[in-house]
């Protein structure tokens, strides 16, 4: 499995791809109390359940023992259950995943089968045990590109990370990394090669561009957790893709997003999400936020730093929707905290978190804050168990009290 493949020096990391929301999804009216609405887990206890997690608010999908974990929410809301429904691919082990209205993709990075990136479309009748729709390639895929290590989607647009590296904070790599945007046929999913690819202008083997990726609109945002910034080794950096007159074409970078205080492993693009005008980046121990000038974007440092003082463990995950913005902290005491912070209405300021989530009393050995995601007011915490101990593989439903 591909957790076993992170190595950060001293830390181990993980990336997580969440789906965002627009700006006119802005909620205005924050809730003054967050609770915990449900524990899912899988009904074959499945290893590394909630390696990765993605919400669309109404389903929340988990990767777990190289398949996808579907959960539906009941209409009485949500509440303790097993999956709906498991997804399997038909030549691979899933390891990565993200969700849009009725469709999933999730992402097999060669480890145990096929390097790509496979698309389910919901069926008529509601979401059941299946195969993939359509199988998602690259046009000059190579055995280690690790195609698929990372996974987004908004609408009919698929993106794809293949960072060509093995290990966050590792020496090496066979290449920078890439990204591929795949865009949906005007009849539906079908198995295909990329739209188009993307790549850093000033790339360097084991950069990891593609570690973590996310899409909203005509942008896309990529992290490249390794790269050099300033002399400073595995600083890292988040390079924005922008798309001109609606179609995606190949080529470099329209911005390269850093950090003002970037220093020798900041990080900072382990994780990604998008949000409005937003994206926000994990770094070793703060949440980066970037908004999006007038004009398009370009290429600068942070708009803000979103930091815990109690904390000095890697944000391992991040994710943003509307004013809300997570980071999960799964290498904490006592098995990992996910701080909540909130935009206030002026803008992104450096501030600390208006909330904790704190590992719940039955979560055991597992790693609380593995990945984030939230969708509105729907908010998910992974806790896989990623290490010799027991318990974890649970994924926790929050919501406003």
């Amino acid at each position: 499995m591909k957790a076993l493949l992170k190595v950060v020096a001293f830390w181990v990391v993980a990336m997580a791809c969440a789906t965002a929301a627009s700006a006119a999804s802005l909620p205005e009216k924050i809730p003054q109390n967050w609770v915990l609405r449900a524990e899912l887990t899988g009904s074959d206890s499945p290893s590394l359940f909630g390696y990765q997690v993605a919400t669309n608010g109404d389903t929340v999908v988990a990767v777990g023992s190289g398949l996808v974990y579907v959960f539906v929410r009941p209409a009485g809301g949500w509440t303790n259950m097993t999956q709906t429904a498991e997804l399997t691919a038909s030549d691979g082990d899933l390891n990565s995943v993200a969700i849009s209205g009725d469709t999933i993709v999730a992402g097999s990075n060669g480890v145990n089968g096929a390097s790509a990136a496979y698309v389910f479309v919901k069926p008529s009748g509601g979401w059941k045990n299946m195969t993939e729709t359509a199988k998602l390639t690259a046009s000059d895929a190579a055995a280690g590109d690790f195609f698929g290590f990372a996974v987004a989607i908004a609408g009919g647009t698929i993106v794809v990370g293949a960072p060509q590296n093995n290990a966050v904070g590792a020496a090496g790599g066979t290449g920078p990394g890439a990204v591929y945007v795949f865009v949906k046929p005007a009849g539906g999913w079908k198995s295909a090669t990329e739209t188009a690819k993307f790549t850093a202008s000033d790339g360097y083997p084991g950069d990891d561009l593609g570690w973590s990726v996310a899409i909203l609109g005509d942008t896309v945002a990529a992290g490249a957790p390794d790269a050099t910034v300033g002399g400073n080794q595995d600083a890292g950096a988040v390079y924005a893709f922008q798309r001109k007159s609606r179609i995606w074409n190949s080529g470099t970078e329209s911005a390269k997003l850093t950090a003002s205080d970037a220093s020798f492993a900041t990080l900072l693009g382990t994780d990604v999400g998008m949000s409005g005008i937003t994206i926000a980046a994990s770094g070793i121990q703060q949440v980066y936020i970037y908004s999006k000038p007038a004009g398009g974007w370009i290429s600068k440092t942070q708009t803000a730093e979103l930091q815990d003082s109690l904390v000095s463990f890697l944000v391992q995950s991040v994710a943003i929707s509307g004013r809300f913005a997570l980071g999960g902290m799964p290498n904490e005491p006592d098995h990992g905290i996910t701080a909540m912070y909130i935009e206030p209405r002026g803008g992104w300021v450096n501030e600390g978190p208006s909330r904790r989530f704190r590992v719940p009393a039955d979560n055991g050995g597992g790693s609380f804050g593995w990945s984030v995601s939230i969708k509105g007011t729907t908010l998910v915490i992974g806790s896989p168990l990623v290490e010799t101990y027991s318990g974890g593989n649970i994924v926790y439903v929050y919501g406003p009290a």
